[in-house]
């Protein structure tokens, strides 16, 4: 039998915006450096099909939902 996976980490807004700033553009940029991750830098990369998608927490998601969600 296979474990259950546990429950992923609830994004809020706070920790978006710890995480986060707004860049010019209206870009997110890396508030924390950390590993591969310089401060100041774009956020993620893009995917396929054209969306940038940002990874938090081992779990992908698209850039342009995480603006939506409250960084401003």
């Amino acid at each position: 039998m296979s474990k259950p996976k546990p429950r992923a980490m609830a994004l809020t807004q706070e920790t978006l915006r710890d995480l986060f700033d707004c860049g010019k553009n209206g870009e997110l940029v890396w508030k924390v450096g950390a590993g591969t991750q310089k401060t100041g830098n774009l956020a993620g990369c893009v995917c396929d099909a054209g969306y940038r998608v940002v990874k938090i927490h081992k779990r992908r998601y698209y850039a342009h939902r995480l603006v939506l969600i409250g960084i401003s």
